[in-house]
């Protein structure tokens, strides 16, 4: 079997594993913070997800529950019926979600927040350089303001790994994007997102100084009471595009999954 099938097969098993386990483990507490990051931008990457995937899923989450903004959900994180909460979150600022995922969520007057990754706007609009990554611009991002829908939040200036950067650098980051962002588009922002999903306690002491919330990426066991810089959401990659894997993630988040990707992280940061 070719290489990219026995990936593509290996990644279905874990799937279908990590949706019988969480059975096991019983439905996923609290509102559902989901990451995107592109919506047909044909990049070939599994964070790419298809955009007939994405509309089925907006109208899945609308016919199902709520899809809210990020402070609603925070605010009602504790009430009855807070696992039928959706907040939608995009990470960096691809130009697909502008050209193809917006347009969906205005027809249906969904809100959404985006975590913007400064640095790309304003040197070659690609994340790290890398042409599979085309990023929105500023014009892009003003045209979304103006929707009502978007609460923009920041990704850092360089998208820099916190466990590998020393506090000093983390700090002139945060304070680059927050300056740009409230340059460009008039916002200081109140929400972030650690790239790559990691944190550090170094990187978290600078967050909480400027930040009401964070979000990191995946976490294998959430529960108990939430820590708002310590938020954990649930990517929808290419691969949970099928109707019935998207319904199961959304029951119980797929923790085995989250548990595996968090030990690959561990062992090659």
């Amino acid at each position: 079997m070719p290489l990219v099938k026995r990936r593509k097969s290996a990644i279905a098993a874990i799937k279908w594993l990590s949706a019988i386990s969480d059975l096991a483990m019983g439905r996923r507490r609290g509102p559902r913070l989901l990451i995107y990051h592109q919506v047909g931008a044909r990049s070939g990457l599994e964070m790419d997800l298809e955009p007939e995937a994405f509309e089925m899923q907006l109208d899945w989450m609308t016919e199902r529950g709520e899809i809210v903004d990020l402070d609603t959900a925070l605010a009602r994180w504790d009430t009855p019926g807070s696992d039928r909460l959706y907040v939608l979150t995009f990470d960096d600022g691809h130009l697909s979600l502008f050209e193809n995922a917006f347009p969906l969520m205005v027809h249906r007057r969904v809100p959404f927040t985006l975590y913007v990754t400064t640095a790309p706007l304003e040197s070659d609009g690609r994340l790290h350089g890398d042409e599979r990554m085309a990023l929105m611009s500023w014009d892009h991002l003003r045209a979304m303001q103006r929707s009502g829908l978007m609460t923009v939040g920041a990704h850092g200036h360089l998208h820099l790994d916190a466990r590998i950067h020393p506090q000093s650098v983390l700090a002139e980051d945060i304070q680059r994007c927050n300056d740009l962002l409230m340059k460009r588009l008039g916002v200081e922002p109140r929400h972030f997102a650690y790239p790559w999903g990691h944190r550090s306690d170094a990187a978290e002491v600078l967050v909480k100084q400027h930040y009401h919330s964070a979000a990191i990426g995946s976490q294998a066991y959430p529960g108990g009471r939430i820590d708002i810089h310590r938020i954990s959401r649930i990517p929808v990659m290419y691969s949970d595009g099928s109707a019935a894997l998207f319904i199961r993630k959304m029951w119980g988040g797929f923790r085995l999954e989250a548990m595996l990707r968090s030990l690959k992280d561990r062992l090659a940061p």
